[in-house]
């Protein structure tokens, strides 16, 4: 009877297994949804948001495959390139240089894998096929409509919330469309998959008004497709183009080619009619294709062309001291600036086979090659053996996504991996698949069955009960293993956006609970040095508990990374301000992972000078800082202003050496470079008031308070010459009307040299209106009446302090002034 309840139970619970696939299938959208709205689930919180809003489907599918019992479906040849890609990924774990980084990439791997065998076991219809291929086209459309209003805004300078909504957030800058996923080239390659399900569905519907809603949202993303501007996406599209026309068979050939050929004459005649508008972007299109073939064919430089070459060299770089398993995966952009060819800093190397030839070496890109050549192989049979034009169009589209990651660096959003694996499987599910009962592997590893089948049954109840167990166990497992990183990364985040508007302690509070939630991850490590370093160097003697923590904190995020510059960087720039030689050491380490920055080696020339007195290594330092900064600058990949810290140190050396000429010099070419640097301005104007250039030395030390009023010492030295000038009224931000009369009120520190003051009004544009040009030294405060006839505007009202004596009739003869932002309307 017993034995008979229990068959009748199995039964049951097999006649429940479609409705739970189909539950894992709707969950499997949910991370794919997301990370495809939320900017490609690039960022931190957002990746392990994403592995949270996975988790339902994978641990309910887990829970059919390993506790219920249910078939694992897989694709022979697949399922063991698969666990190869695993195996690696794993391994890579004990050789990477920043265990975190790998960890989520890890964490990713299995995403993805999960994500394939979901959708082969879980699409069992034709039914389902075709609903989850209308998802992915939902997804697009969504994504496409959003990154098309973008377009429409900017193109038309359309205002309205939806408009400034999506324009605000990047999703079609400069009319380049890029829609949620940050990068037009990662957007358009995203396009190419739905474009030709929708090519599918076209062909495979009979029904004259399902098709044309189908080419209509071809067209559609078509025209977004276009005007993401991207050549590499534009070329994928034609080889995934020719290959859905290859394979299409007979009369849907010749009919697919006709539809194409007249909707390319229809989209001519367009543009012709409409050729002031379209021909322009047309041209520009063309120029780019122009750059791109003369950087092929005669070798002519482009910067982004160029800078991908070099990125490739550079990446065999690192092979070569990582040959055999890499520095791990996700580590790229904290070892790159080591081995960098030009002074350009990208976090990946635009292309999928030279981020993962650094990152996990001659068996990892060999593992990825592998797998990429047998996903191709076994679509290509699914076609051949599964024949419609759905499979065509969702096998054209997968391989053209797929393609592009060679020539871009498309799946460093996760999104783009996530979606490409899926539709694998999708397409997978059509095809033969191999089961794969998990309970014959462990009876093959040691877990067999009673031999007495008497007492099967219990040992079944018995199994199934620790089967459970286990299960819920690994579950809250993963589910903090995921909750976690994310809590951490989120309050992090937080931490740093509201860093300087909430309360001091609010911010070291979040910081210290997100290194608690994960003390694997070394940013908010290096985020609570930087907030305690710049709260050391605001106070006027160093709080020695905090140098500590910084110092401390400094540590811990370069020992989980010890080969990213900024951490050394960093903590070299405290323990200089700090007077301490190891900020040295800490220097050399820098150069040591980031030979080509300028700044690095500016750094430790002026640690040698103020530390060390030591001129001959300072002099190298900056005669190699200079050569590469100008070489930087030359090539387009830095602004002058890199040149601001080499040429103060400069100045530095000659101080030093008592050559005060080349000292104030060198202090005005940093400021011709860096017009806001208050230290050079300081520099420069201690140097000219003592050697006897009094004008040029007061308005430096004027610029050097005005751009740093927190540092006392600056506003000592500049008080010695001039007053600092505050104004009482108006207020900043106060909005007044024309004709209205307002009081001017101002309060100057002293009245050093002051022989009168000067107020103007300055408007947005156009000349500056004289209020009293004739105040004495005596008068602080003024009434004026504003013009009736004056236009609307944000004015900026300026005190300058006159000196004719000390100014001698040059620079304008003021030597200070203050000044406030008021507003003036009708």
């Amino acid at each position: 009877m017993k034995k008979e309840q229990h068959k009748a139970n199995k039964k049951e619970q097999k006649g429940n297994l479609p409705n739970l696939n189909l539950l894992v299938f709707i969950l499997a959208f949910v991370p794919i949804f997301f990370s495809g709205i939320f900017q490609g689930g690039y960022f931190e919180w957002e990746t392990y948001l994403t592995f949270l809003l996975s988790l339902p489907s994978i641990l309910l599918f887990s829970y059919l495959k390993f506790v219920k019992g249910a078939p694992f479906k897989g694709i022979q040849k697949v399922n063991l390139v698969i666990f190869l890609f695993l195996l690696v990924s794993f391994i890579l774990l004990f050789f990477t240089i920043y265990f975190y980084a790998t960890l989520t990439e890890f964490y990713k791997v299995l995403l993805y894998v999960f994500m394939f065998y979901i959708a082969i076991n879980t699409v069992i219809s034709e039914k389902i096929y075709k609903v989850s291929l209308n998802l992915i086209l939902l997804l697009s459309f969504i994504l496409a409509l959003l990154g098309f209003l973008a377009y429409i805004g900017y193109k038309f300078n359309v205002n309205s919330p939806i408009f400034n909504y999506v324009r605000d957030r990047g999703f079609a800058n400069s009319g380049i469309i890029a829609s949620t996923l940050q990068y037009s080239n990662t957007f358009g390659a995203f396009l190419v998959l739905p474009m030709f399900i929708a090519l599918g569905f076209f062909i495979y519907e009979k029904r004259i008004f399902i098709k044309v809603l189908y080419i209509l949202l071809f067209v559609f993303l078509l025209v977004v497709f276009i005007l993401t501007q991207s050549r590499g996406a534009i070329l994928t599209f034609l080889i995934a183009l020719l290959l859905f026309i290859l394979l299409l068979k007979g009369k849907e050939r010749l009919y697919s080619f006709f539809s194409i050929a007249g909707f390319v004459v229809i989209l001519g005649i367009v543009a012709f009619l409409k050729k002031d508008v379209i021909f322009p972007y047309i041209g520009t299109l063309i120029g780019k294709f122009k750059i791109f073939f003369n950087f092929l064919s005669k070798g002519n430089y482009d910067q982004s062309l160029g800078g991908r070459i070099y990125m490739i060299r550079d990446s065999l770089k690192i092979l070569k001291d990582y040959p055999i398993f890499g520095t791990g995966f996700g580590t790229y952009q904290f070892v790159y600036a080591k081995y960098r060819s030009i002074y350009f800093f990208s976090k990946f190397p635009h292309s999928l086979l030279f981020q993962y030839i650094p990152e996990s070496g001659v068996v990892g890109a060999a593992v990825l090659l592998f797998f990429v050549i047998i996903l191709i192989y076994k679509g290509y049979e699914v076609i051949k053996r599964n024949y419609s034009s759905l499979n065509v169009g969702l096998y054209a589209g997968a391989v053209g996504i797929l393609l592009h990651a060679f020539i871009d660096f498309d799946w460093s959003l996760m999104f783009m991996p996530l979606i490409t694996l899926f539709s694998f499987g999708l397409l997978f599910s059509q095809g033969e698949k191999q089961n794969i009962e998990f309970g014959e592997i462990l009876n093959k590893i040691g877990f067999k069955k009673s031999l007495v089948k008497e007492k099967t049954t219990k040992r079944e109840d018995l199994s199934n009960i620790n089967r459970i167990f286990a299960f819920v166990i690994v579950s809250i497992i993963v589910i903090l293993a995921m909750l976690f990183p994310f809590l951490s990364a989120n309050v992090n985040r937080l931490a740093l956006a509201n860093q300087g508007r909430v309360a001091l302690e609010k911010t070291i509070s979040d910081y210290e609970t997100a290194i608690l939630f994960n003390p694997l991850n070394a940013n908010p490590h290096y985020n609570l040095a930087n907030l305690y370093s710049q709260i050391i160097k605001a106070q006027s003697k160093p709080d020695q508990s905090y140098v500590s923590v910084a110092k401390s904190e400094y540590q811990a995020s370069i020992r989980r990374c010890p080969m990213f510059f900024l951490y050394h960087y960093d903590y070299g720039k405290l323990l200089y301000f700090l007077g301490d030689k190891e900020s040295i050491n800490e220097f050399k380490k820098t150069i040591e992972v980031n030979p080509l920055d300028p700044g690095a080696h500016a750094s430790l020339a002026i640690a040698y000078i103020n530390l060390e007195t030591n001129l001959a290594n300072a002099k190298s330092e900056l005669d190699l800082a200079l050569s590469l900064g100008q070489d930087a600058i030359n090539k387009g990949f830095a602004q002058n202003d890199t040149l601001t810290d080499i040429y103060i140190g400069y100045g530095l050396y000659y101080e030093k050496l008592g050559d005060v000429n080349n000292a104030i010099e060198n202090y005005r070419l940093a400021i011709s470079v860096s017009p806001k640097n208050s230290y050079a301005y300081y520099k420069a104007g201690t140097l000219e008031t003592q050697f006897g250039m009094l004008q040029e030395g007061i308005q430096h030390l004027f610029y050097s308070y005005y751009y740093n009023s927190n540092d006392p010492n600056i506003r000592s030295e500049f008080e010695k010459y001039a007053p600092i000038i505050i104004v009482g009224s108006p207020k900043n931000g106060e909005t007044y009307k024309k004709g209205s009369q307002i009081n001017i009120s101002w309060v100057p520190s002293n009245n050093t040299n002051v022989e009168k003051y000067v107020i103007w009004l300055i408007p947005p544009q156009g000349d500056w209106i004289l209020v009293n040009g004739n105040i004495s030294t005596q008068t602080l405060t003024i009434k004026y009446t504003l013009p009736k006839d004056i236009q609307n505007g944000t004015y900026t009202l300026r005190i300058y302090a006159v000196s004719h004596k000390i100014m001698q009739g040059q620079l304008g003869d003021w030597i200070s002034y203050g000044e406030v932002k008021f507003n003036i309307s009708d």
